[in-house]
């Protein structure tokens, strides 16, 4: 039997949508993956996310706090990194021959995003997620506020690991996260 042949449904919800394309997106950032596949699949999952705040709590989301994440200095080139390739990459009915300088850092951004609305509607901190904000800390201590940084300080977490060793952190941390989670296991 071939695949176009299994005509079997499955049925999804949206933010079980949202969810499976932010923890795809962060599977293929750990992986070393294509940044713009990346970055599609954080965009459409923060779409979907932002839809269903809007007809929700409507809490906003980091592009409408940023200032509560993000030194000023660095808002305004925040926000820019990331909308104009969320557009870029779905659409090329009105620029078919325009060209795009894309900053792979933007996925990463976008995943964030993404990540911060979606635990703040399902409230569920899997592996995935908790490996990419603990990253993202560690990674990013400079720019982040002083709150955050102290986060990173006190959990003590290593900054050895350089952005080529995303697979090799995935790895400790998914074996850290499993020993303190141990009692879910059983």
């Amino acid at each position: 039997m071939n695949d176009f042949a299994d005509l079997t449904p499955i049925k999804i919800g949206k933010l079980d949508a949202a969810r499976r394309q932010l923890l795809s997106a962060i599977r293929i950032y750990f992986a070393n993956g294509d940044p713009v596949s990346i970055h599609t699949l954080a965009a459409a999952a923060f779409e979907i996310l932002d839809d269903l705040d809007n007809h929700g709590a409507d809490t906003g989301t980091m592009f409408d706090h940023t200032e509560k994440y993000i030194k000023p200095g660095y808002i305004d080139t925040f926000r820019k990194v990331l909308r104009r390739p969320q557009n870029f990459f779905k659409h090329a009915d009105q620029d078919p021959e325009n060209t795009l300088e894309f900053y792979p850092s933007a996925a990463a951004a976008m995943i964030w995003a993404a990540s911060e609305k979606y635990y703040e509607l399902a409230k569920d901190d899997c592996l995935e997620l908790a490996a990419f904000q603990t990253w993202l800390m560690i990674r990013n201590r400079d720019i982040l506020l002083e709150p955050y940084r102290q986060q990173v300080e006190r959990s003590g977490l290593s900054t050895d690991f350089t952005r080529d060793m995303r697979p090799q952190y995935f790895e400790k941390f998914s074996i850290a996260y499993a020993r303190s989670n141990q009692k879910t296991f059983r």
